[in-house]
């Protein structure tokens, strides 16, 4: 399949010179590079302090085990990926999906001089960097061995890479004038460099060049300037807790009631017992309120998420509201979840990277509540057959 090619301003195609080609080249790579490192580093900060926001109102509650806290920071990872990649598309979620090689690790020089040598197959994985999407599967997710903090660390790594691959790409066009080739990331593409006798490339080959490298997904997708933390953050913050409810025990919380009356009544000499005592999934449900209060902040419908906790004893009623855990669980894998995760404010304008998204959400989901145990479903990925 060909990769697309980007669009040449009017003005350099009537110039047609190699200088006005590799200029718009350089100007393209630094603009890009400052959309998505604006990108990197606003989804940085809102996710960060969402995080951080996250953690302090579980802190209220209870302090969370370690082996249950790194689930939950790999299933948090997961959604926050399905933010970025509903926001700025495939490519940005394919920034932290480049494996770290020996390969990768050299300068993009000597990446070169091994794509001339033959060694092109080596670099297979390396040579993509600029089309991350363009990797198998749904691997521009989160994997499920990653915290939220090393998430936005990879995308910044991702991100850096490419700019200095780009840089040094260009810098070998420009001055080694014993380069013949150069394989441009994005399916492996290798542009031949037909060189005048003065060394320099020739119009035809910049033009190719320009064309080949812009229409790559690092360009076409950049991300637009009016992405800001602010913006991000309480979005952020939805994704983390919508991750954590993925992460919960169907189990336990099957057994919550949402509203539950517990009567309690007084005996002889003061004694007595409750008619039909709450479940203790139920009597915990109050503890999680102040989760419950940050989620109908960020407009999580109320009615699905709250719980009411009465009792009646003879000397005064008491009701308390709490987080009706089994609704929030059963909302965060419905699609419900996702439009307001990436309402109109944040989502991307390609229907392709959002349909991807919701069919990626899709695989996990909750079986029903009176089930006889309830469980979390995993579907596997669909096989796709080549037409």
């Amino acid at each position: 399949m060909a990769i697309p090619k980007g669009q040449i301003p009017a003005n350099v195609l009537r110039t047609n010179t190699v200088d006005g080609y590799l200029k718009f080249l350089a100007d393209e790579i630094r603009r890009a590079n400052d959309h998505w490192d604006h990108f990197g580093k606003a989804a940085s900060a809102a996710y960060a302090q969402a995080y951080d926001n996250n953690g302090k109102v579980l802190q209220q509650v209870r302090d969370i085990m370690v082996a249950r806290k790194a689930a939950d920071d790999a299933m948090m990872s997961f959604v926050l990926s399905l933010l970025t990649v509903g926001v700025a598309g495939a490519a940005a979620g394919g920034l932290i999906s480049i494996e770290t090689s020996r390969a990768q690790e050299t300068a993009a020089r000597d990446m070169l001089k091994l794509v001339i040598r033959g060694g092109a197959s080596e670099m297979g994985d390396a040579l993509k960097a600029l089309s991350p999407d363009d990797v198998p599967g749904n691997s521009v997710f989160a994997p499920a061995d990653i915290t939220p903090t090393e998430y936005m660390a990879k995308m910044l790594e991702g991100i850096s890479y490419n700019k200095g691959l780009l840089e040094d790409i260009l810098y070998e066009v420009n001055y080694d004038d014993n380069r013949d080739r150069v394989s441009v990331p994005g399916g492996g593409t290798t542009v031949l460099l037909n060189r005048s006798k003065d060394g320099q490339v020739t119009v035809g080959t910049a033009k190719l060049l320009a064309e080949v490298i812009t229409g790559t997904s690092f360009f076409r997708d950049m991300p637009p300037m009016s992405v800001s933390s602010v913006t991000l953050a309480p979005k952020a913050r939805l994704a983390l807790w919508i991750g954590w409810a993925l992460n919960r025990d169907p189990e336990y919380w099957s057994n919550g009631e949402q509203q539950f009356t517990n009567v309690v009544m007084a005996g002889p000499g003061g004694g007595g017992g409750s008619l039909d005592r709450p479940s203790k999934a139920t009597e915990e449900q109050p503890d999680w309120d102040p989760v419950r209060n940050d989620l109908l902040a960020l407009r999580v419908p109320g009615g699905l998420i709250t719980s009411t906790l009465r009792t009646e004893v003879w000397t005064g009623n008491k009701t308390e509201t709490g987080l009706y855990m089994w609704g929030f669980m059963d909302w965060a894998a419905s699609t419900a979840a996702l439009d307001l995760l990436l309402d109109d404010s944040v989502r991307s304008s390609s229907d392709m990277t959002v349909q991807m998204v919701y069919a990626r959400k899709a695989r996990r989901s909750l079986s029903a509540k009176d089930a006889a145990h309830p469980h979390w479903i995993q579907w596997p990925e669909p096989i796709v057959t080549p037409l």
